[in-house]
């Protein structure tokens, strides 16, 4: 004959009056949990989607950030960091010198513009 654990019994008996307690005032209160549960979840959307919005504006801002800091070097093959953004005059020099041969890691070495 299998024994009857007291423990368990008075837990399961606490947890399914638990339950029906909150049944009943689940009842009571219908009005009040649509109200707030419409509400929750409208706000619950708006979080996902503020959410989403940063995020989106955070991976636009790195690639900007990158952009301004890494150009790529095609006979290197690799990118090199700068240490400032290159303006309009900085980029009108290196086309210049780009045009005589020379390669892109040596104009921006002589400008003192690696990092």
């Amino acid at each position: 004959m299998p024994e009857i654990d007291l423990d368990k019994v008075k837990v399961e008996s606490k947890f399914h009056e638990k339950m029906r307690k909150l049944g009943d005032w689940c009842r009571v209160h219908k009005d009040e949990l649509i109200v707030g549960g419409t509400v929750f979840t409208s706000l619950a959307g708006v979080a996902v989607k503020w959410n989403r919005g940063r995020q989106k504006l955070k991976q636009v801002e790195q690639e900007q950030f990158n952009k301004d800091r890494y150009v790529y070097d095609r006979s290197l093959g690799m990118y090199l960091k700068l240490k400032r953004p290159l303006g309009n005059n900085d980029y009108v020099l290196i086309n210049q010198r780009k045009q005589q041969g020379e390669k892109l890691s040596n104009i921006l070495a002589s400008m003192n513009l690696l990092e």
